[in-house]
């Protein structure tokens, strides 16, 4: 049965609790660890008992309201795929073939989850399939509407309930836990914003929708416009907020790790072992180039091996003290790219509805990496101690800047530049090669980066680009359908060699460079 396209994302771009999360509705709040809350701030004590069970019943709330409007949409989408079959049919028995041909597109496009506008001025679709999509659009409009009315009064009472937990834990002398209590309603209260309710002040009712024509029956009000710019500029404030908190610490570490490396070179010299010292030396200046971006040498002393260790643990350590506070920061947007949806569906906005999808993507990637699932493909070239360039807000690549340059007498790839989508936009990641990168390849509408073919032998002479389709969940890739991109960089550099990820998203590059760019992989989502 098909699924409608906005209920469907839903379902596959959030994070780890997704099913709280349906298009048409803001969604709830994560599951938050005993002691913090919601949005990651840290409380005293651990979380009380009392919060963690009422967010567990709005959570199933949630939960509840995206299974019932799953089964509407999905329901209803059967239905106009149908009506379409049967007129279909009715236009062909009168052997209009430009109809035929028009509602079959209307079809199929539909069938496969592809968003349209429905029948333009130009089509040749007759009146009945007009009237058709008509109907299908507002059904589907007001189960959006229903849902996030819905989802509103379910955020309305989970409210009233957090602020009765205060008023109770704070009569009780429990202050650490009413104060918990009381960033987890902040945070809530966010989500509701301006947006319109037809019932504001009433508990969740619980009643199902078992068909799309239940749902239209108990439709909300309109859907107000909201600024996409807006929403993503207050994600990246937060976001950049978070990792303002911890830079100190990590840069402490830093310092830390140096300074122990600089101890063991005195005492290296000391006892006159200057060879063991200078591999030291040439730790400190790997370091600085590269951080965590690469690990110490294979042959390195066993020394630097085991401070190497403790500082990776030490910035672990920080970087997961605040992957809560992230998790809540990427709630709140999706929830408020949920009610973008809405009013871009409304007006058939396919600009704004692909601007939310990338965003969407973006943020599946971006708790994707906070939990390492990504992997290196294969390398062309040689070279060792590679490189990585992954955007950690979640970006993946749709093109590349790159240049040529000389080596020896062979005209070569000398820069490569990978260009990142991200939510509010398209990004530059880091330049590779020391040539300039003044040329530009970029995948259409719809399409990433999916593998290359490169020819080279000690460098990389030059590659072409694999571009993809994107699928529907936002995060991987239909290797069936795909185009490639002239070659680029120099030219010759023997057998071509194909770097494919088979369908998984590309998210970053990884590598080694000089002059020019010696060896070139891709990372890929796992």
């Amino acid at each position: 049965m098909t699924v409608h396209k906005w209920l469907f994302v839903a379902l596959v771009a959030g994070t780890s609790y997704t099913a709280a999360q349906t298009h048409g509705a803001p969604a709830s709040p994560p599951p938050a660890p005993a002691g913090t809350t919601a949005g990651g701030a840290k409380s005293a004590n651990a979380e009380p008992t009392e919060l963690t069970a009422t967010r567990e019943q709005n959570e199933k709330q949630w939960k509840d309201l995206q299974a019932r409007a799953m089964t509407a949409s999905s329901k209803r989408s059967a239905q106009y795929a149908t009506d379409l079959k049967t007129l279909g049919n009715q236009a062909a028995a009168t052997g209009n073939l430009d109809a035929v041909l028009a509602i079959k597109a209307e079809r199929e496009a539909y069938e496969g989850g592809a968003v349209t506008g429905g029948f333009d001025a130009k089509s040749a679709a007759p009146q009945a399939a007009r009237q058709l999509r008509a109907a299908y659009d507002a059904d589907q409009d007001k189960i959006s509407k229903y849902v996030a009315s819905e989802g509103r009064n379910i955020n309305l009472a989970y409210i009233r309930q957090l602020e009765d937990l205060e008023r109770k834990l704070t009569i009780a002398g429990n202050l650490d836990g009413a104060l918990t209590v009381r960033a987890e309603r902040v945070s809530t209260q966010s989500t509701l914003g301006n947006a319109p309710s037809a019932t504001a002040g009433t508990p969740a009712s619980g009643r199902p929708a078992e068909s799309a024509q239940h749902a239209v029956s108990n439709a909300g009000s309109a859907i107000p416009a909201y600024d996409f710019n807006s929403a993503v500029a207050n994600y990246k404030a937060q976001e950049d907020a978070i990792s303002s908190e911890i830079k100190p610490k990590l840069t402490s570490l830093e310092s830390k790790y140096k300074t122990d490396l600089q101890a063991l070179i005195d005492k290296l010299n000391q006892n006159k072992h200057t060879q063991e010292a200078d591999k030291v030396k040439a730790e400190v200046k790997r370091f600085e180039e590269r951080g965590l971006d690469s690990e110490p040498a294979k042959n390195t002393l066993p020394e630097i091996r085991s401070l190497y260790s403790a500082y990776a643990r030490e910035v672990a350590t920080v970087t997961q003290s605040v992957a809560i506070k992230h998790s809540g920061v990427r709630s709140k947007f999706s929830q408020a790219l949920t009610t973008l949806e809405i009013g871009y569906r409304n007006t058939n906005d396919t600009t704004g509805l692909a601007a939310v999808n990338r965003a969407r993507s973006t943020l599946t990637i971006a708790n994707a990496l906070d939990g390492n699932r990504m992997a290196p493909t294969e390398f062309t070239g040689k070279g060792s101690d590679p490189w990585q360039d992954v955007a950690k807000d979640g970006g993946y690549i749709v093109g590349f800047k790159y240049g040529g340059g000389g080596w020896f007498q062979f005209r070569v790839l000398g820069a490569l530049t990978p260009i990142f989508a991200t939510a509010d936009g398209t990004r530059e990641g880091q330049k590779r090669g020391k040539h300039d990168a003044s040329e530009t390849v970029m995948a259409k509408d719809g399409y990433a980066v999916g593998g290359i073919v490169a020819r080279g032998g000690d460098v990389v002479n030059c590659i072409q680009v694999i571009f993809m389709k994107i699928n529907m969940d936002g995060v991987s890739l239909n290797p069936q359908d795909f185009y490639m991109s002239e070659w680029m960089g120099g030219q010759g550099g023997g057998k071509p060699k194909e770097i494919n990820a088979r369908g998984h998203m590309i998210v970053g590059l990884t590598g080694t460079s000089g002059n020019e760019v010696d060896s070139l992989g891709l990372i890929y989502l796992r």
